[in-house]
Formats: C-alpha cells, sequence, structure tokens
C-alpha cells in the first residue's frame, strides 16, 4: 500500500489496527464513524482533501456538537498516525440544552416514591446509588452483600461493534471501582426480595441498554421530571451529596468519577440557586416564630436536624484528597440516615 495514497478510511483502520486493546465500546464508535461521517472524503486520499473546514461543516449542520468532537478527534488522529497532519478547524461550541441534567434532593425522594412498582425499579435505584448503566448491566448477585449492606462495583457491560453486550472485568477507570453501602431502604428490600431467586453468577439486571435507558426517559417524561437519561440518575447522586455539604473530592471517591467537571458543573448550578433564594432565607431566619397563642418558639424538624449533624459530621476532613474507603463509607452512612428519615 502506497502511503501518499492512503484514504480516510484506510487511515482509520491502520489506527484501528495498531491499537489491539481498545474496549469493545470504543472500537465499536470508531466503526460508526467511519460507516456514517465524513463519507464525501471517506474513500478519498487523505492528501487529495483540500478544504476540510468544508467536510467537517457538512456534517456538522445536522449532527450534535459532541458528535462532531468525537468524529474530529477520531480522523485527527488516524490521519497522524499515518504520517498526514491535518489543518486547524473552527469546531461548533457545546451547548447544553438548559436542562440542569439531574434531579434536586426533594426530586430524588418523589423519584424514589413514584417508581415503585416499576419493571426496571433495581436499576433506577442503582443509577441513585452513582453507577454507571454499564456498572449496573454488568452487576450480579455476587456483588451484592446484604449482609453487610453493600455493592461491590468492579465490572462494566458494553456493547461490541457487532451490537454483542460484552462483559468486562474492569470498570470505566481505576476510581470506579469500589464498594458502596445500600443508602435507600427500598434497595435494599428490592435486593433482599428477589436475591433468593437467583445464583450468584446471574446479572442484577439482565437486559440490554437501551432497554434500561428507554424505561428511565419514559418515566421521566411520564411523571414530570427533569428529561435525560440513565446518567441523569448519577448525576443525581452528586446532587444529593451537595445538598449534604459532602465536600467535591468525596463524591468523587463514592461516586467513582476520576473526572471531577461532572461534579463541579452539578455543585456549581446548585451553588448559584442556592445564593438566590440566600436574602428570602436570611430574612427568615431572624423573623420571630409564634406559635398558635402568639408566643415565640423555635421548631426544631428532624430533617433539619438531621441535616446540621450530617453538616457537623462531614466538616471532620474528608476535603484534602486522598480520602480512606473507610471514611467514605462513614460519609455515605449519612446519606442513607438522611434518606431514611425524610
Amino acid at each position: 500500500m502506497n502511503k501518499p495514497n492512503l484514504t480516510l478510511s484506510q487511515c482509520i483502520d491502520k489506527y484501528i489496527q495498531d491499537r489491539p486493546d481498545l474496549s469493545p465500546s470504543t472500537l465499536r464508535g470508531y466503526k460508526v464513524i467511519k460507516r456514517n461521517r465524513f463519507q464525501s472524503v471517506m474513500e478519498v486520499p487523505v492528501k487529495a482533501v483540500r478544504d476540510w473546514q468544508a467536510v467537517y461543516n457538512a456534517d456538522a449542520v445536522r449532527l450534535s456538537a459532541k458528535t462532531m468532537q468525537n468524529t474530529w478527534a477520531l480522523v485527527k488522529a488516524a490521519c497522524e498516525h499515518c504520517g498526514f497532519a491535518l489543518p486547524r478547524i473552527t469546531a461548533l461550541r457545546m451547548h447544553r440544552n438548559g436542562n440542569k441534567g439531574f434531579l434536586s434532593h426533594d426530586e430524588i425522594l418523589r423519584f424514589v416514591c413514584e417508581s415503585i412498582g416499576q419493571k426496571y425499579r433495581i436499576a433506577f435505584l442503582l443509577g441513585l446509588h452513582s453507577l454507571r448503566l454499564s456498572e449496573v448491566l454488568a452487576l450480579t448477585w455476587s456483588g451484592i452483600d446484604l449482609e453487610k449492606n453493600t455493592i461491590s462495583v468492579h465490572r462494566s457491560a458494553v456493547l461490541d461493534d457487532k451490537n454483542h453486550l460484552t462483559i468486562r472485568g474492569q470498570t470505566k477507570t481505576d476510581l470506579s471501582t469500589r464498594t458502596i453501602p445500600v443508602f435507600i431502604p427500598e434497595l435494599a428490600v428490592e435486593l433482599k426480595r428477589r436475591k433468593k431467586y437467583h445464583k450468584p453468577n446471574e446479572r442484577v439486571v439482565p437486559v440490554m441498554p437501551n432497554t434500561v435507558y428507554r424505561a428511565v426517559s419514559t418515566f421521566l417524561k411520564t411523571h414530570h421530571f427533569e428529561q435525560g437519561g440513565f446518567h441523569l440518575l448519577r448525576h443525581s447522586f452528586a446532587s444529593l451529596c451537595y445538598y449534604l455539604n459532602v465536600p467535591v473530592l468525596v463524591t468523587c471517591t463514592l461516586g467513582g468519577w476520576s473526572d471531577y467537571n461532572t461534579v463541579y458543573r452539578i455543585y456549581t448550578h446548585l451553588e448559584r440557586a442556592k445564593i438566590a433564594q440566600s436574602e428570602s432565607e436570611l430574612t427568615a431566619f431572624f423573623a420571630p416564630k409564634q406559635t398558635e397563642n402568639g408566643s415565640k418558639s423555635v421548631k426544631i424538624e428532624s430533617e433539619k436536624s438531621l441535616k446540621i449533624n450530617a453538616k457537623q459530621a462531614l466538616s471532620d476532613g474528608g476535603s484534602t484528597p486522598p480520602i480512606s474507603t473507610k471514611k467514605a463509607l462513614e460519609l455515605l452512612d449519612f446519606l442513607r440516615v438522611y434518606i431514611e428519615y425524610s
């Protein structure tokens, strides 16, 4: 094969061939790009393409910024791998759809209540425990310890290039391998009720990814929640941690995030909302509380008491990495207590 005459398609093939350790899901994504993107130049020699910006723009009018970002990243890497330097292009800016992308703490409580009777409720509640969909689908009953009330996350399930579900003996990142307590009582009940009917090596949620994704999306829409997919539930775990004043680094440890940007975005969004309502809260704080007979009184609700206890415990340390697994589990216990008494 004459290198100067390599086509874009051949460059992508070469790039894939020289990376035998690619995960099944990554390989699948690359083949989707090769099959569907930049089709006007896919079989054209790379050196013959004169206007890469025009090629990019042709697909950009119908595809999302995220899709175009992934497409250009592969094309550029594959061409450079084969010795071709591509020019700079003007990429689409990433725009958010206006949704916050997670449930607030009170919405989480409503979600748990209204999901009773849902076929995939276990998957829903595992998402609220910070599990990714790939982690939920790979979870077996051996990973559920009913005595310790914990979930062990150490595998992932992804689709390969033939659309077959493949179980990997590792999670997305090293930090994603973790053991977390079951802090939503309803999930513990569901797991105890079903585990006795299954073998240890059987999957807890034995379905394909799209089945759960559609079920979550339909449920959120039907029950008038924030619109999104399964990742919205995982992000909601971070919003609950924010509500209980769990430091960002601790939330990342508990949730298995190696990239803190997602958690920082959620915390920042909620912090802005908190600032916006602070004026009325300050006014209400200093306003005298009146009883029915007109005398002043102070009522401490159980929810506020729990939140204060959580604040005091969480401020003892934990904001400075690295955090131990023991400390992380202790902190997550406060989430379990809060949910149970809310």
